[in-house]
């Protein structure tokens, strides 16, 4: 459901924005992702989890997002931290992604 939801909000940000699916696709992700997770959340809560894509990776190999800790996947947590990507780009989602969930979480400090 999560990921249905994801690819939806892709269109919606499409259709009602002027971000660009290159520099700017961060902004794009990170939407994407918490629209896909509240979604999740909404619909299924007893199984929701902060990984998207959790309900149907097919191999051991294949690793969720985890919205809750983005170092785990080679993500930054924070401007310019660890893992960060100059050139903008998906990977800097998980800043935002991150603070959404220290906002639903009430958790704070520095992840």
């Amino acid at each position: 459901m999560e990921v249905v939801g994801h690819e939806f909000t892709h269109g919606i940000v499409d259709y009602t924005s002027s971000l660009i699916y290159s520099n700017e696709s961060s902004m794009n992700e990170s939407m994407a992702d918490i629209m896909g997770k509240a979604l999740e959340y909404e619909s299924d809560p007893a199984n929701f989890s902060w990984e998207l894509g959790h309900s149907f990776h097919l191999s051991p190999e294949a690793k969720p997002s985890r919205l809750d800790d983005p170092k785990s996947v080679e993500m930054p947590a924070y401007y310019g931290g660890e893992f960060w990507y100059d050139g903008g780009g998906v990977c800097n989602s998980a800043i935002s992604s991150l603070w959404f969930v220290m906002l639903v979480d009430g958790r704070q400090g520095d992840e």
